[in-house]
């Protein structure tokens, strides 16, 4: 896979847990299907992963303005 990066943070390098904590400190994080999908509000990036215990996020999903909506 590439890689690709969230405030200099490569997202399929470092833990979901550690983006977690550093994202929300400057985003607001929509968490949905149990942890498993997680966008970054008003940014119109999402964050996937198949199971919500999984270490890694698996994928990114970068939406046209307002794809995302409001939750």
């Amino acid at each position: 896979h590439g890689s690709w990066s969230i405030d200099g943070m490569d997202v399929f390098v470092t833990t979901a847990d550690e983006l977690l904590e550093k994202l929300a400190e400057q985003y607001s994080l929509r968490i949905e299907e149990d942890g498993c999908s997680v966008i970054l509000e008003g940014q119109d990036i999402s964050l996937w992963r198949s199971d919500a215990e999984s270490t890694y996020f698996d994928t990114v999903g970068v939406g046209a303005p307002d794809y995302f909506g409001k939750g």
